[in-house]
């Protein structure tokens, strides 16, 4: 068996060790986090595009619908976890063992989750390597006028972000970046697609 212990930050801003214990045949190998991508950028756009070109009405309008929901919300999630489940000694002394604070995010949220998984826009490409969602964390209104493949990426950054620290999607509503990219996602499908244009390449 083999072990790490990974200190996660969650949405809140504290910081937790976590232990992991792994059998070897279990183990990450290196990189088993990052999806594969071409050396560019062309590829993903081309495939973030052809996935926002064959979307159903009926799959765009429930997720305008549970973004609607979802936009008359506060509270995005509220927090579990934290409780002390057991003991365990550490250099002779023992020590309380806590669970991992975790969110369980709210119907509005789940709802908007499903529905981007259903149309495809949770996009395969080496998001741990795009600076882009720094970029946007940073000045989410910078994304409301760019390309609509920038949204795609920041909406799957968003995703698969949550998987290493708890309450990454929380954070991205609080501060508005996931609003944003919904809306300029919004805005390609009801006005640019619509004068037959990829929006800003």
């Amino acid at each position: 068996m083999s072990g790490t212990l990974e200190f996660v930050r969650d949405g809140r801003g504290q910081t937790f060790a976590r232990a992991h214990t792994l059998s070897p045949a279990a183990a990450p190998k290196r990189g088993a986090y990052c999806e594969s991508v071409a050396p560019n950028d062309a590829p993903v756009d081309s495939q973030i595009h052809a996935t926002l070109a064959r979307a159903r009405q009926e799959d765009r309008e429930a997720l305008w619908a549970a973004v609607d929901v979802l936009a008359a919300e506060t509270t995005f999630a509220t927090w579990s976890g934290g409780e002390i489940v057991g003991t365990t000694i550490i250099d002779g002394e023992e020590r309380p063992v806590r669970q991992m604070p975790y969110p369980v995010y709210s119907q509005s949220v789940e709802g908007v989750r499903e529905r981007l998984g259903k149309l495809g826009l949770i996009i395969p490409f080496d998001w741990m390597s795009w600076d882009g969602l720094d970029r946007y964390t940073e000045d989410p209104a910078a994304l409301a006028t760019a390309p609509v493949t920038d949204a795609v990426r920041t909406l799957t950054a968003i995703q698969r972000a949550e998987r290493f620290g708890d309450g990454n999607i929380e954070g991205a509503l609080r501060s508005g970046l996931m609003q944003v990219a919904l809306t300029r996602l919004r805005r390609w499908y009801e006005e640019e697609r619509a004068e037959g244009s990829h929006g800003r390449e």
